[in-house]
């Protein structure tokens, strides 16, 4: 918490008035726009704590260089503490200038590489190919408007992207990991909040799926229930369906929830 209040600190002067979103008219320069990235996660079944350390960060302006964002965050970052709408900020800029930005991307530390503790207590090295060379790009586009300050968030969907190869009960047996991330403009999305079982896993799917497996891969972000309620976060306005599942089997259904920009849509009791 107080690592998060020391990035907003860096630009209070952006939020005065605006509330958590921020959002409002920027001072000082007009040509420029400050900037905060943060991170967020989905659940995995066979782990309780997956580690990386972020070394460097940078956007790509459209037709231009990169430009590295300034980390605020430098150990390392439980990726599975950040569920149900918990997020973490990790990078901030004061200025960045408007434009449209077309990639993302994030360097992973060569010397603190990432590990993985299953659910037995035993840790793991966790391979993550080009994580520290090349990095991990995302290919969404972003807009930064003169004079408004924006928050981003990068879902870091570890259930699509953790792998077991070979048998993790020997030599052979290895965790890599092939991210699958996915960039929300905060203020122009929303969240699906709903009460269930504690352990149930809940997706939501785009309206146009119609075919639902328990390993959520068409989903558009996952969660798990925690303490009788979740939060399905950083959604684009639209609509989806929303499906729990227990170890592989569909619990409950509920088709047509329709998300709004900045807005929490309510679903109740889930099975």
């Amino acid at each position: 918490m107080q690592k998060t209040k020391l990035v907003w600190a860096a630009f209070t002067f952006f939020c005065l008035g605006h509330g958590a979103g921020c959002g409002g008219s920027m001072g000082g320069n007009p040509e420029k726009s400050g900037i905060v990235f943060s991170i967020t996660d989905a659940p995995v079944d066979n782990a309780k704590n997956v580690f990386i350390k972020i070394a460097s960060m940078a956007v790509k302006q459209e037709n231009k260089d990169w430009l590295e964002i300034p980390l605020t965050e430098s150990d390392e970052i439980d990726l599975l503490a950040l569920q149900n709408g918990r997020s973490k900020a990790f990078a901030a800029l004061q200025e960045l200038p408007a434009g449209t930005y077309t990639e993302t991307r994030l360097i992973l530390s060569e010397t603190a590489p990432g590990r993985l503790v299953d659910n037995d207590g035993e840790e793991h090295a966790l391979k993550i190919p080009s994580g520290s060379e090349s990095g991990l790009k995302i290919k969404s586009s972003f807009t930064v408007t003169t004079g408004v300050a924006q928050e981003l968030t990068i879902d870091f969907d570890l259930r699509k992207s953790l792998k077991l190869t070979g048998n993790g009960n020997n030599a052979n047996g290895k965790y890599m990991l092939k991210p699958v991330l996915r960039l929300a403009e905060n203020q122009a999305t929303g969240s699906i909040q709903g009460q269930g079982v504690d352990g149930v896993l809940v997706c939501a799917y785009p309206s146009t799926v119609t075919v639902f497996e328990s390993e959520c891969e068409d989903a558009v972000t996952t969660t798990k229930v925690a303490a009788g309620v979740f939060t399905l976060s950083y959604l684009a306005p639209g609509s989806y369906t929303v499906v729990s599942f227990q170890d592989a089997t569909r619990l409950g259904t509920k088709a047509g929830v329709v998300v709004k920009a900045k807005e929490a849509t309510l679903v109740g009791q889930l099975p």
